[in-house]
């Protein structure tokens, strides 16, 4: 009776060790993919550059991926791998990772656009529309100025991964609005750049607003129009207000090169007044 309960918890021991070991090769994650979400956004203003960029950040969101996740895909942290990983590629955002059994990952990602930089001294950040620093280069690039004038302090220093913002959180909510705004438009990467110099937020209480400078001319496929500032009055309804003057400023009716078109938002009647004051 006692050889045979020997023989039972040897059996089950025995089947647990298996279990344990087919379990630890089965599922111990081997295979690695990344999926971008917005793969085509962006592109129109690369045209010879827009597949090459797109494998690049690929392989490297997958290396990345790689390095840091391992292990039994049941145990697999999530939250920490999406961490280490969005840490080592500032300029996407992770929208999850899928679990593809027996031992498959697969990380899905957006990829965020260059828009603007932000100067304090000799330091330069370059920032996405979230205002999230994606890198810290040399020197001024090509991109949108962001300004926050003197009635806000920014938090410095910055570095890769943190987020611009102010003591007032005013400044941070307007930029970041405008240029998101953008985006939904279809002025996305280098589009916006082309359209956009600066974007100045302005913040003192009763005052606040963004001043915005358009460039002396457009991308190629956009018509030559620019050099004209756009006064956004009011912390509020951005987006909103933006549409509106970037439609005053390509009405065909004048071909818009200088002076200033305002908009505001009147709550008693609930619309956009919008003025083109010429140079």
């Amino acid at each position: 009776m006692r050889s045979k309960r020997l023989i039972i918890l040897f059996s089950i021991l025995a089947f647990a060790a298996l279990f344990i070991v087919l379990n630890s090769i089965i599922f111990h994650i081997r295979d690695y993919d990344a999926n971008c979400l917005n793969e085509n956004s962006g592109n129109g203003a690369r045209p010879n550059t827009g597949v090459a960029l797109n494998t690049a950040l690929h392989n490297r969101v997958t290396d990345s991926a790689k390095a840091n996740i391992s292990g039994n895909i049941f145990f697999l942290n999530v939250k920490k791998a999406v961490e280490k990983i969005q840490a080592e590629n500032p300029n996407i955002l992770i929208y999850g990772i899928e679990r593809g059994f027996p031992a498959r990952v697969t990380i899905h990602y957006v990829k965020q656009f260059e828009y603007g930089y932000y100067r304090s001294g000799n330091d330069y950040y370059r920032l996405d529309k979230d205002l999230r620093v994606i890198e810290k280069p040399d020197r001024a690039p090509d991109l949108i100025k962001i300004t926050v004038d003197n009635n806000s302090q920014v938090t410095l220093p910055l570095k890769i991964g943190d987020s611009l913002s102010t003591d007032k959180g005013i400044a941070e909510k307007m930029i970041s609005e405008a240029l998101d705004a953008l985006e939904r438009m279809g002025y996305e990467d280098l589009y916006a750049v082309g359209l956009i110099d600066s974007i100045d937020a302005r913040t003192e209480t009763g005052y606040e607003g963004l001043t915005i400078k358009t460039r002396s001319g457009y991308l190629e496929e956009q018509r030559a129009k620019g050099g004209v500032t756009i006064l956004l009055e009011g912390g509020d309804r951005i987006a909103e207000k933006l549409n509106r003057a970037l439609s005053v400023l390509q009405q065909g009716e004048t071909n818009r090169s200088g002076g200033t078109i305002t908009v505001y938002y009147n709550p008693e009647t609930g619309t956009y007044p919008t003025y083109y004051l010429p140079p």
